[in-house]
C-alpha cells in the first residue's frame, strides 16, 4: 500500500476540524517529541499517527481521553518504519521527503479512521517556536 498517492485529498472540513481539535491539545508534546527525536538522531523524519483505534504502527504516545483527546489516539513513528513496513514504497521515499517540509515547522500526521488513511501536515502554533532552543 502506497499512501503517498493520497496526500492531495480535499479534506472534509468536519474531519479536519476533529483533527485540529485534538492537535491543539497535544501540539506542544508533539513539538517536543520532534525536537528530542531529531536531536538524538533517531530519525530526521518523525511521524505521528492519529487514529480512532490503537494501531500497530509506531509507539502509542497518547490515548483518547488523555491530554483532553476526544477523537484520536496518537502514536509516534518514523519514515524508516513506514518504509520497512511497506506503507511508503521505497521508490517513493524521495517524494515523501520533498513534501515533508521541516519537522520543526509542521507536524506530519498520518490520519487513519474507517474511511481514510492520509497524510496531513499541520503547523505547530507559532508561539511554540519562539520559546524553542
Amino acid at each position: 500500500m502506497n499512501i503517498l498517492d493520497h496526500t492531495d485529498l480535499d479534506y472534509d472540513p468536519q474531519l479536519l476540524g476533529l483533527i485540529t481539535t485534538d492537535f491543539v491539545h497535544v501540539s506542544d508534546s508533539l513539538r517536543d517529541a520532534v525536537y528530542e527525536i531529531t536531536k538524538r538522531k533517531m530519525t530526521r523524519f518523525p511521524l505521528f499517527i492519529f487514529s480512532n483505534t490503537i494501531t500497530s504502527l509506531g509507539v502509542v504516545f497518547f490515548k483518547i481521553g488523555e491530554k483532553n483527546l476526544k477523537y484520536w489516539n496518537v502514536s509516534v513513528s518514523s519514515l524508516e518504519e513506514f518504509v520497512e513496513r511497506e506503507i511508503i514504497a521505497s521508490d517513493a521515499v524521495e517524494k515523501f521527503k520533498a513534501v515533508y517540509n521541516q519537522a520543526k515547522d509542521q507536524a506530519c500526521l498520518l490520519v487513519i479512521n474507517d474511511q481514510i488513511h492520509h497524510f496531513v501536515f499541520l503547523p505547530f502554533p507559532q508561539e511554540d517556536f519562539e520559546n524553542q532552543d
